[in-house]
Parts: C-alpha cells; sequence; structure tokens
C-alpha cells in the first residue's frame, strides 16, 4: 500500500454539513484550494468563510448534485481555476424511507438521483484529466448499507450498492493510475442520521469520519469501512446467506421494533439530506 502525495486541490460535494462540512473544515489551511459544492448555499457559504479563515482559498458552488448540467458546470470551473484537481470526494447524500410507499417509485428516484448518480456526476469531470496525469484521488462516500438491503430502506441500499460496484468498476478500470477509494462508514452524527428514531451502535463525530477518510486518502486505501467493530459485523453480514439474513432481521425486529418504525409522514427537506 504506497502513500499520496498530499492533496493541494480538493473538490468537495456535500459540504455545507455533516461528512462533507468536516472534510473542508480538515483540509482548510494555507496552500490548499477548495472547491465545495452544496445545494443550500448560506450554509454553504458559512463553510467556506471558516475555511478561510483558516487559511486555505476556497471557491463556492451552490448547485444540488442531481443536476447533471450544473454538476459538471461546477467541476468545469474548479478546473479552470486551479489547473489540476489532487482530490474529489462525492460525498452529498440523501436518506428516504420508501416504506409505506406503495406503487410510487418517486423515492428510488430521488434517492438514487443522489446518492448514486450525483455521486457518478460529481467524479465523472474530474477522470480524464487525472488519467491523463497519471496521479489524483477519486473518492466517494457510500454506506455500509450498501452491503445488504436492509427493510424499509430498499432505494437507499441499492443507490449505496450501485455505487459500490460503480466505484470497484471504476477502480478495476483506472487500473492504479488514479487512486479510487470507496468509503462505507456505519453511524456518524451528521443531520441526517439525527433523523433515525432508533439507537446508532458505534456512532462517530463527522469530525473522526473525515479524519479516517483523510488517512485512507494518504494510505491510498481502496475501500475503507469504520468504525472497525462495524467493518467486522459487516463482513459476517455479507457472507450470511439469505436464510440466516432473513432469521436476524426478524429476530432485530421482534426486539427493536423502532428500528423498523413505518411512518408516512412526507419526507424533510433538511433532516434527510447530507449536502
Amino acid at each position: 500500500m504506497g502513500t499520496g502525495r498530499t492533496p493541494r486541490t480538493i473538490f468537495i460535494t456535500g459540504a455545507s454539513s455533516g461528512i462533507g462540512e468536516a472534510l473542508a473544515s480538515l483540509y482548510a489551511e494555507p496552500g490548499r484550494t477548495l472547491g465545495l459544492l452544496a445545494r443550500r448555499e448560506a450554509a454553504l457559504h458559512a463553510v467556506a468563510v471558516r475555511c478561510r479563515a483558516r487559511g486555505a482559498e476556497v471557491e463556492v458552488y451552490p448547485v444540488d448534485v442531481a443536476d447533471a448540467h450544473a454538476v459538471h458546470a461546477a467541476a468545469s470551473a474548479f478546473l479552470s481555476r486551479v489547473g489540476e484537481v489532487d482530490l474529489v470526494i462525492a460525498n452529498a447524500g440523501i436518506s428516504l424511507r420508501d416504506d409505506e410507499t406503495g406503487g410510487d417509485d418517486r423515492v428510488p428516484r430521488e434517492v438514487m438521483a443522489i446518492n448514486f448518480l450525483g455521486a457518478v456526476q460529481t467524479l465523472a469531470p474530474f477522470i480524464p484529466t487525472m488519467e491523463a496525469r497519471g496521479a489524483g484521488s477519486l473518492v466517494a462516500v457510500s454506506s455500509v448499507a450498501g452491503f445488504r438491503g436492509l427493510p424499509n430502506a430498499g432505494a437507499y441500499s441499492a443507490s449505496k450498492a450501485a455505487l459500490n460496484a460503480w466505484m470497484e468498476s471504476l477502480r478495476l478500470r483506472l487500473d492504479g493510475r488514479v487512486h479510487v477509494m470507496t468509503v462505507c462508514p456505519g453511524f456518524v452524527t451528521t443531520p441526517m442520521t439525527a433523523a433515525n428514531p432508533f439507537p446508532m451502535p458505534w456512532l462517530l463525530s463527522a469530525d473522526e469520519a473525515a479524519r479516517r477518510i483523510a488517512r485512507g486518502v494518504r494510505r491510498r486505501t481502496v475501500v475503507i469501512v469504520f468504525p472497525r467493530r462495524m467493518r467486522w459485523l459487516m463482513l459476517l453480514v455479507s457472507a450470511a446467506p439469505p436464510w440466516l439474513y432473513d432469521r436476524a432481521v426478524r429476530w432485530v425486529r421482534s426486539r427493536r421494533p423502532e428500528v423498523f418504525h413505518r411512518s408516512t409522514a412526507a419526507p424533510s427537506k433538511t433532516g434527510d439530506r447530507d449536502d
């Protein structure tokens, strides 16, 4: 496992809150230029002010990652500004429960548009220049939810599973010429997880998650799962046959019904997104 050079130009989506905000703060220092993208303009500018106070140069892009044209325009503008980009982190995400939806496909469409296509649209514009240079890191923040389907979170699990597979394919295609890393966190304290109506084991702070991601970038790790206990648990869950996994979910449901609480409430537009 090699060690990458220190990134000087960094593009981060979902930078107005949660892990994205923590990453922006972590990387903000003199000599670095950050491109920060998020849909909430006021919150994004507040993060940019704090990063500039730490000595970084900052470009802000108030864009929704679901808007492919706007994301490509922001990426092109940042590339024109800095010339070469060392690190891109596709972090923006959404979590909407898809129980009680019946035949309504709105939730899966919205979740896939942000969690999967939003990440692809973020990374894709930077691939040609990085590949031509033979340098740089492309990072996607996925989730341990991508390893198995979760009750009432089919769209979320599917979006993260798709992202995991796409990143693996990209890593194999680039074959070491560009560092490609998939990040699969467990529970992290963010506005998105604040809406969870159940206990979250091994909960990490957003700052700690950012430090672990940055360490993975330095070490050129290809897949990072944290915290460690969650990593071992997900290895077991991934290897479990369907009948055993189903039985385990039923056991949890019988003892922790709040984990699978069904709600018909309209999804929030603040607490369910980390961007």
